[in-house]
């Protein structure tokens, strides 16, 4: 296995052969790959798999056989038991840190059993002494424990049941509780970097990556609605924007590219597009929304507004610096201004303004991608911008007092200009493979 010291003068060698021409982007990336810190023969999704089953059959039959006689035994019995499973827990990670720790597997299962065996113990005490018997305390205990299991082992099922945690805290928070969710989260993401700056296998990296968004999805949707109101949508189509960008780019990594992030941002933002094309029912920002807002969460407002600002100067400035930026680049920058027009609009209170003003929006959304595949000869994005733009028009199409016979002729023309340029596109990608 390569030292460090190699690593770092091979990533070097490898910048400059792609500068010179010499290799690919997918070359260099499986060379990288290749000389990994981390062996991708010891990445056996199917040994990882039943590590983590056999983890969660132990730490439940532990649970089980405890509970059959529990009641049974004295408060002292029950004490002494409810941190038996921690110990049992400690005792197999200690062992696994100090003669197997260069084994994926048992780092894996060792931290995956250890997180179980405190989620066991706290159950156990909470039930026995009237402690923890709030859900959301519970999972704010146990998530907090958890945080070292992330980075002593280096072991991202830790880092998964950990995102289950927080998504369970939050979605079963009230008060002040979701922030500290959010705060927590920041762990997830400090672990992901460093598998990153690692050049982690690419199968971990594109499964912290989902599981980075979705909990991000999560954490923002809870904790921001109560707080902005409708900035909240706002500011999810920035956040959309930078998912996108990062992805594709290389601020947070030289050697790999956050894929999962690309598709999660086009995903969402298809969604989106749609959605502000047929709702009617979105809530206008306003000025007294605002000041409502500044009078009862100051601080978290003015963070807000100042990360929306640095977020829309820091991608503009970087899109301008970049040359190989693309239109669609550019508008998941503007996103949130288009949405913010849009959201001023319903401020009009007339129908026919809002649904124009949206279906505009999602077609131009859909133009772009349209134009983003045909540049790059891409297919998929030329049917994510297709099936945008037609399911736009169908929605208009239908609201129309036009005759079944011309809706008929005109959704048939669509659909074979559409069809042909998907023809047209794949023949010529074979012809260009032979």
């Amino acid at each position: 296995m390569a030292s460090n010291k190699q690593l770092s003068w091979l990533e070097d060698q490898i910048e400059s052969w792609i500068e010179d021409g010499l290799v690919s982007e997918e070359q260099a990336r499986a060379i990288r790959q290749r000389y990994s810190k981390e062996d991708s023969s010891t990445l056996n999704l199917s040994y990882i798999l039943l590590g983590s089953l056999a983890t969660l059959l132990v730490g439940s039959g532990i649970v089980l056989i405890f509970a059959y006689q529990w009641e049974k035994l004295s408060d002292l019995a029950k004490g002494a038991l409810s941190i038996l499973p921690t110990l049992l827990g400690l005792a197999f990670f200690l062992y696994v840190y100090f003669s197997r720790r260069n084994a994926l597997v048992w780092r894996e299962s060792a931290s995956g059993f250890l997180m179980l065996m405190f989620a066991a113990s706290m159950a156990l005490w909470g039930q026995t002494f009237g402690m923890l018997q709030e859900s959301q305390q519970f999972w704010l205990t146990w998530i907090l424990l958890s945080v070292p299991l992330l980075f002593i082992l280096n072991s991202s099922l830790s880092a998964l049941l950990f995102a289950l945690g927080i998504i369970a805290g939050v979605l079963q928070s009230s008060e002040a509780y979701p922030a500290y969710f959010a705060l927590l989260f920041l762990a997830f993401v400090a672990h992901f970097v460093i598998n990153l700056r690692k050049n982690a296998h690419h199968t971990r990296i594109n499964l912290l990556a989902w599981a980075l968004v979705i909990v991000f999805t999560i954490v923002w949707s809870v904790n921001m609605q109560a707080l902005a109101g409708p900035m909240n949508l706002l500011g999810y189509t920035a956040c959309l924007g930078l998912f996108y960008l990062l992805g594709h780019s290389h601020l947070l990594s030289k050697r790999q590219q956050i894929y999962p992030w690309q598709l999660y941002s086009i995903l969402c933002s298809f969604f989106l597009l749609i959605f502000l094309s047929v709702d009617g029912d979105l809530a206008a920002i306003k000025m007294e929304m605002v000041e409502e807002a500044l009078r009862t969460a100051t601080m978290e407002l003015i963070f807000w507004l100042l990360f929306m600002a640095a977020w829309l100067i820091w991608g503009f400035r970087y899109l301008w610096r970049s040359t190989s930026a693309s239109l669609l680049d550019y508008f998941f920058m503007i996103f949130p201004i288009l949405l913010f027009a849009h959201l001023q609009i319903h401020q009009l209170d007339n129908e026919l303004w809002i649904v124009v003003s949206g279906s505009l929006i999602g077609l131009m959304g859909g133009a772009v991608y349209l134009k983003k595949g045909i540049e790059e000869e891409s297919l998929f994005f030329i049917n994510v911008g297709m099936l945008i733009i037609l399911i736009i028009l169908s929605i208009r199409f239908f609201n129309t007092d036009w005759s079944n016979l011309w809706k008929g002729i005109i959704f048939v023309l669509l659909g074979l200009v559409f069809l042909g340029l998907n023809v047209y596109l794949a023949r010529r990608d074979a012809a260009r493979a032979e």
